[in-house]
């Protein structure tokens, strides 16, 4: 007869991994998502090299995937992270079963993890993050068998002394293979480097003295490397995405140091703050992708260490180097919203960890009942717990993981590229819009009349030369933009007279020398000054052009640490030139107007709030208005170099 626990656990295993999988395909993203999403489904159609360290093992994997005959490229790519995301769930299951040797434990682990709100966003869109969790999950189940006595499948990794552990030289094999293969993924999972060293040396010290046994790890390891051999072969194809043009050794490493970059940082610019000021944000962070139940459960499985110290120990040491030591490493700016957004991706690694901890927790309070011999709760409590942590997480977070209708991004570059005329030369500016313009161009061949040109990437010489061969049609003067030698006024007076010219946004303002800028939806075109259009004739083009605007998704709020936010700030920016046009023009009526729409798009507009409580205040004579708008600039703004004379304004205006 077939043995009914078994039956049971096995129907568990595959609980493990098949309910988180519903959850995130039934949420999954249908589109490309804002951030670095389109980018990495562009390249793995196209077979690119996306943005450094090139991502290899990745973007082969997602090429695969577009092969898929569902949905959309965008879709069949996002679902290599739902896949990736639910392997992951399942082996937390498979670990903390053998550590514990119970279900309950293990699935409190796995379902905490599935539902915890960095792990379950970053599973709905196409993100190395999910594989690079898998490889985090992976390498610790691995880890977990080296350490367990393999003759005895009935005894914990924690019940067998170190002397009686018996060397296991093919799972270290196995690891040195993984982990060289995790690399190609993401070079984060170094960070797991100490804690597996710690389970090597704890358990079977003999592996590592042995030059056989490390000699063939070596060698596994470089095998593990091998997808780095696909950069130069893709690059040498010459594709539309192509980061640093890795065909010779010395931009192959400036591509997998991430030299662009500046380095190992998730960001490039570095931030002038205290590094002991990332741990607040850090553990803040745990709190919102856990909440407080599964904070309590983790520091409950955090008191189980004497039952558990080796893999314990092993916890603390992935939990320490690829979360606490990593954030203060990385120090990024934490005080702009955006990139605490960037960073929370880099939480989820070490939430991976912090789930173990959940399920340890709850194996405390099955030990508990067992002590004080509660036969009646004994069975209920851990179902109770286990589903109360579930239903917790899940309604706590299923508001920010859900993509379902998330066309922002995809309708943002439709718009863009709606607002071009025929044949232009467009500078893009910002990632969200350069991604997303080049994934409908690329992917779907949508405006293949227009050429897109990255401004942050001319300012690098692979780039340049890049875009010269792509597009001999235009001139790119000199070996790159610098803002100097080669300014964009040098770009649009070599091209504008073949091709209509327009930008987002130029961080240096040369061409205003000789030429005009004017809003034309989300662009702004340059003419000549004696082209310039009257306000209202600017006003009738840019509501005609938003009357056709794609905006799905519009009246959803988003938290400023989402590109998303970005976005609809960015739909702001025409209705304030236009409001600026009209207030030069002395219509104060629809400067006010336009004002006000630019803050229905962006509250926190503080150039439409200072300009709208001026013209309150000095031109319309509606003081008090004024007034208070300049107190909610001060909120928002309040660094300004005139926040002094702006306060005695106020002060003045109240005492009378």
């Amino acid at each position: 007869m077939p043995n009914k626990n078994h039956s049971s656990v096995s129907i568990q295993k595959l609980a493990a991994f098949l309910l988180p999988l519903f959850v995130y395909l039934s949420y999954l993203c249908p589109t490309i998502a804002a951030g670095d999403s389109g980018e990495f489904i562009t390249a793995a159609k196209i077979l690119g090299v996306p943005h450094p360290p090139g991502y290899p093992l990745y973007t082969i994997i997602g090429h695969v995937f577009t092969y898929l005959p569902v949905n959309s490229i965008a879709w069949r790519v996002n679902l290599t992270s739902a896949i990736f995301a639910a392997l992951t769930c399942f082996l937390v299951y498979l670990s903390l079963h053998k550590i514990t040797g119970r279900v309950w434990p293990a699935l409190a682990a796995a379902g905490g993890l599935a539902l915890s709100r960095f792990f379950w966003q970053y599973a709905e869109v196409a993100e190395v993050f999910a594989l690079n969790n898998f490889f985090t999950a992976l390498l610790t189940y691995v880890l977990i068998l080296i350490l367990q006595n393999t003759n005895d499948s009935n005894r914990t990794a924690l019940d067998t002394p170190r002397s009686a552990l018996p060397a296991h030289p093919k799972l270290f094999w196995i690891f040195s293979f993984l982990f060289g293969l995790a690399l190609t993924n993401h070079h984060t999972i170094i960070l797991l480097a100490p804690a597996a060293l710690w389970i090597l040396w704890r358990s079977s010290p003999e592996v590592l003295k042995d030059c056989k046994t490390l000699g063939i790890a070596v060698f596994l390891f470089f095998v593990g490397l091998t997808p780095y051999l696909y950069l130069p072969i893709a690059a040498g194809h010459n594709p539309a995405i192509n980061w640093d043009n890795p065909v010779t050794l010395e931009n192959l490493w400036r591509l997998l140091t991430r030299a662009d970059y500046g380095g190992f940082s998730p960001y490039a610019s570095k931030a002038a703050i205290s590094r002991v000021s990332q741990l607040p944000a850090f553990f803040a962070g745990l709190y919102q992708q856990f909440t407080a139940f599964g904070i309590a459960l983790a520091i409950l499985g955090i008191l189980n260490f004497k039952r558990y110290k080796t893999p314990q120990i092993y916890l603390w040491l992935a939990f320490f180097f690829s979360g606490i030591f990593f954030v203060m490493y990385a120090n990024v700016a934490i005080n702009n919203p955006l990139l605490l957004g960037v960073l929370h991706r880099f939480y989820i690694m070490p939430a991976v960890i912090f789930s173990f901890w959940i399920g340890l927790g709850l194996e405390n309070i099955i030990l508990w009942i067992q002590k004080k011999k509660y036969p009646k709760i004994f069975k209920t409590a851990p179902v109770v717990v286990t589903l109360g942590l579930l239903i917790w997480e899940f309604t706590s977070n299923v508001e920010e993981a859900d993509f379902r209708e998330n066309y922002l991004a995809e309708d943002f570059a439709h718009n863009i590229l709606l607002s071009l005329p025929q044949n232009a030369l467009f500078f893009v500016s910002g990632d969200v819009a350069s991604i997303g313009v080049d994934y409908l161009q690329l992917v779907e061949g949508q405006r293949l009349d227009v050429i897109a040109l990255d401004q942050a990437k001319l300012t690098y010489e692979w780039y340049y030369a890049q875009s010269k061969s792509r597009f001999p049609q235009i001139r790119l003067l000199g070996q790159r933009y610098d803002g100097q030698q080669v300014r964009n006024q040098h770009l649009i007076m070599a091209n504008i007279r073949k091709l209509p010219v327009c930008f987002m946004d130029f961080k240096e303002q040369s061409y205003q020398e000789e030429f005009l800028a004017q809003p034309r939806g989300l662009v702004y075109e340059v003419n000549p000054p004696f082209k310039a259009m009257i306000a209202d004739s600017l006003e009738a083009r840019l509501n005609a052009l938003y009357s056709k605007f794609k905006m799905r998704g519009r009246d959803r709020a988003y938290p400023r640490t989402r590109f998303e936010f970005e976005i609809k700030q960015i739909y702001a920016e025409p209705f304030f030139r236009l409001a600026f046009e009209f207030e030069q023009a002395g219509n104060f009526s629809k400067a006010e107007h336009y004002y006000k729409k630019t803050l229905e798009w962006n509250p926190y507009h503080y150039k439409v709030l200072k300009n709208l409580a001026v013209l309150y205040f000095y031109k319309m004579n509606r003081r008090e208005e004024g007034v208070r708008l300049l107190q909610r600039y001060l909120e928002v703004n309040p660094y300004d170099a005139e926040a002094h004379s702006i306060r005695q304004v106020i002060e003045s205006y109240n005492r009378k």
